[in-house]
């Protein structure tokens, strides 16, 4: 189930390039690429924990486990950061815009609320999946009592 799940996420999120005019042709700076884009596969169990406190002014720790992230993204390159992310019960990512990318989560599980830009908010849950468009703006809570475990992926030009 799982699976389906990501690999949906997975087509989406490539869905979502072509909709904001992303090019997926790679230029000369692909032979400077950061050894973290090289893999194609990254296992879950490899990767390193980083925690990030109060992102975006929210509350507590946004735990993640980054594949690959932005600052090292050859500029050709849609597809900028990638990892999973998990909030304790009562943490939240705080509302934040996004300019010049879009951020999608596949929520894992657990139970959440995530707010878009006009205050106006969702209840999530596992198998549920979110959008974030460039010029948009968003948040994330969790608003369970267990930890809501997400997939994030940050694409754009």
């Amino acid at each position: 189930m799982f699976t389906k799940i990501l690999k949906s996420f997975i087509l989406i999120s490539s869905l979502s390039l072509f909709f904001i005019g992303c090019d997926n042709n790679v230029s000369e700076e692909a032979s400077e690429i950061h050894s973290s884009f090289i893999p194609s596969v990254y296992s879950l169990d490899e990767l390193e924990v980083t925690n990030r406190n109060q992102v975006a002014g929210g509350n507590g720790d946004l735990i993640v486990k980054y594949a690959f992230v932005r600052d090292n993204a050859p500029k050709d390159f849609t597809t900028k950061e990638m990892g999973y992310m998990t909030l304790m019960p009562g943490d939240s990512v705080g509302l934040h815009k996004h300019e010049g990318n879009e951020d999608s989560y596949l929520i894992v599980s657990g139970v959440g609320t995530y707010t878009d830009e006009d205050g106006s908010q969702y209840e999530i849950k596992a198998g549920d999946m979110t959008i974030c468009r460039s010029g948009h703006s968003h948040a994330l809570s969790n608003s369970g009592q267990s930890p809501l475990i997400f997939f994030a992926v940050l694409s754009g030009k």
